[in-house]
């Protein structure tokens, strides 16, 4: 018995709709494919941005999504002259764009040195009733890499919440020395303004301090959805 050949699946109308790379990978459409966790969306940025939006809720398919970054803090001209991103969050999206209104968000928030022993942890920076998600900081000196789990229950009697932890890196470019780099926690429940999680199309990847206007001059975030 032969063994079928296959590099390549077009669909009905002549379009490439799935390709197989010599080692058993495949990608559907242009995004790779992988038991579980589908890639649903990609940025990556060398000039200064100030957020991307990922509107790629689909309650159909999804409840729970995967968010990875690396980030930034600092603008190309610093705080001298264009407000530089400083510390990492998010806000939730629907129809009508971003919803960043005041309290949307209850926060928890924690984070230690590598030179502590003695988290901080719910710091009135990041904690308690926000306009948007805290995720990492503080400090244009610093970048920061992180993981979110993102939960968009599929009905209007539940609320939307994110997880995740993350590190801001400070050396080497605060500091050669140990001590500045800081691992940190996160979590936080969409309290305020429109928390139909049925309403949500997606959201938005920023600056904690601003959803728009605060910049970064380099950074990359992938977004994965885990399938039902």
């Amino acid at each position: 018995m032969s063994n079928l050949r296959v590099g390549a699946i077009d669909s009905v109308n002549g379009n490439n709709a799935l390709a197989i790379a010599a080692d058993g990978s495949m990608t559907h459409g242009g995004n790779a494919m992988s038991t579980g966790m589908v890639k649903l969306a990609q940025a990556e940025w060398t000039t200064d941005t100030d957020g991307v939006n990922f509107d790629v809720f689909d309650t159909t398919k999804y409840i729970n999504y995967k968010m990875y970054w690396w980030v930034c803090h600092e603008s190309t001209a610093g705080d001298s002259s264009t407000t530089s991103w400083y510390q990492t969050g998010m806000c939730f999206r629907d129809s009508n764009g971003n919803l960043d209104g005041s309290g949307a968000y209850d926060n928890n928030c924690s984070w230690v040195s590598s030179g502590s022993t003695d988290p901080d942890t719910n710091n009135a920076i990041g904690a308690g009733a926000k306009n948007r998600i805290w995720m990492c900081g503080n400090g244009n000196g610093y970048d920061s890499q992180g993981e979110a789990l993102i939960s968009i229950p599929p009905h209007s009697d539940f609320r939307a919440a994110v997880c995740g932890q993350s590190q801001l890196i400070g050396a080497p470019r605060t500091s050669s020395g140990a001590g500045v780099n800081y691992f940190e926690e996160f979590s936080s429940v969409m309290i305020a303004g429109s928390t139909d999680p049925t309403q949500l199309t997606g959201f938005r990847f920023c600056s904690f301090r601003g959803t728009t206007g605060n910049y970064s001059k380099r950074g990359h975030i992938s977004v994965y959805g885990i399938e039902k």
